[in-house]
């Protein structure tokens, strides 16, 4: 059905009939439904224009949000990594103080200990 225009209602002539509907009277209601249409075709344009604006800003946010979300998991994947590191130094350090702890101490060592001892 195609819209129709606010001045197409007002500038409507109607045709007369033998006993119709009388003529101020048709003439004022179609002149309030005009401005009543009028207003709601504006509001309408309105809202068209707040819509898009909004889907518009949507998106702004939904596209910041994403480059945030990146930049954690960047963060993250690189603050994983340093604790991979960590821990691997970790573990070789472990492993270094177990072996030193295995082996027997140096003749010097026991020289020394034994001079301080005596």
């Amino acid at each position: 059905m195609r819209e129709l225009a606010y001045d197409a209602i007002r500038s409507a002539t109607l045709t007369r009939r033998f006993r119709g509907y009388d003529r101020q009277e048709t003439e004022g209601l179609l002149a309030r439904v005009a401005e009543s249409y009028e207003k709601v075709h504006a509001e309408r344009v309105r809202l068209s224009e707040q819509v898009e604006n909004l889907r518009a800003e949507a998106q702004e946010r939904e596209a910041r949000s994403r480059t945030e979300l990146d930049r954690l998991n960047n963060q993250l994947g690189d603050c994983e990594r340093q604790i991979t590191d960590l821990e691997t130094k970790i573990a070789r350090l472990e492993q270094g103080a177990a072996e030193t702890a295995r082996r027997p101490r140096s003749t010097a060592g026991r020289a020394f200990a034994g001079a301080n001892g005596a």
